[in-house]
């Protein structure tokens, strides 16, 4: 028992630090989103629109048969 409390405690304080911030808008703000996407006819070419919150927008095209972008 001279054990179990202490050892109790030192659990309890490490699991408060454990824990992890909580989202906020900014947050949100920056996050990276996919939009205007599309597959060429024959399905060797995508195409997509990375957009990253505040920063400039960049559009990708892949060849889906090799690690090629454009």
């Amino acid at each position: 028992m001279k054990i179990a409390i202490p050892t109790l405690m030192i659990l309890a304080s490490v699991a408060t630090f454990a824990q992890k911030n909580t989202l906020s808008h900014a947050d949100f703000d920056i996050w990276n989103t996919i939009q205007n996407r599309s597959i060429s006819p024959n399905g060797s070419f995508i195409m997509y629109s990375l957009e990253k919150g505040e920063a400039d927008n960049h559009l990708k095209i892949k060849n889906s048969k090799a690690v090629l972008v454009f």
